[in-house]
């Protein structure tokens, strides 16, 4: 990344926070939904919880950390009731075509090779179950600046996510592994807990990685019709 692209990542989460979060709180909105991202964590070899320190390893994680601090100052000394949910990776139709799901999704429909890079481990949830959580954190009563994890509490490789789209498609899906050098930025695994969100939300994925990719390959033919 260039530092430019550097600056604009964190005047757009830190800035355009604030600036939302302000005018919201004129308004005197009843709820605001603040969607984060695991990446503002720092990596661990378990499930992260809500309470896990924030000690992002990229540049656009320390972007969310940094809206997510000032957030949560603004939610407890002005009384904002702000909500922050930490999504992990999340995907479903819509996302853009050189991201990973949409390239193994084309690949499996045209019968090209994939690129792969062995690992890491990610923790993914559909857009759909995401929609849920935010519908959710908007309407139930919760303290100013509560945090909730939104993932799929599982973790898979890109090998398996693979292994997982075949299965849902019915068709083999070749790849090319080792295609790609390892990415520093990429850490090697991505685990959440998502009890805090079950207990208090009532929250919990509608969709396995299975369904939620067939479902995701299922529409995106239909947009792409």
């Amino acid at each position: 990344t260039t530092p430019a692209q550097r600056l604009e990542s964190l005047q757009t989460s830190v800035i355009g926070t604030a600036a939302l979060a302000e005018a919201a709180a004129a308004c005197q909105v009843q709820r605001f939904v603040f969607t984060s991202s695991f990446l503002a964590y720092r990596p661990q070899r378990r499930a992260l919880v809500e309470s896990d320190p924030l000690e992002p390893h990229s540049h656009r994680g320390a972007a969310k950390a940094a809206a997510a601090i000032w957030l949560r100052q603004f939610a407890v000394s002005q009384s904002f009731p702000a909500v922050k949910l930490r999504i992990f990776s999340i995907y479903g139709p819509g996302e853009p075509e050189h991201r990973f799901i949409p390239a193994l999704l084309r690949a499996a429909r045209h019968g090209t090779t994939l690129p792969l890079r062995p690992g890491p481990f990610h923790d993914f949830v559909h857009v759909d179950d995401v929609v849920d959580a935010a519908l959710l954190a908007a309407s139930t009563p919760l303290a100013p600046g509560s945090v909730f994890n939104i993932a799929g509490g599982q973790a898979f490789s890109n090998e398996q996510v693979v292994q997982a789209a075949s299965q849902a498609l019915g068709r083999p899906i070749h790849v090319n592994l080792h295609a790609y050098p390892p990415s520093p930025a990429d850490s090697p695994f991505w685990l959440a807990d998502i009890s805090a969100a079950a207990t208090t939300l009532g929250w919990k994925p509608h969709h396995t990685l299975e369904s939620g990719l067939r479902q995701t390959e299922e529409e995106s033919c239909l947009i792409s019709a």
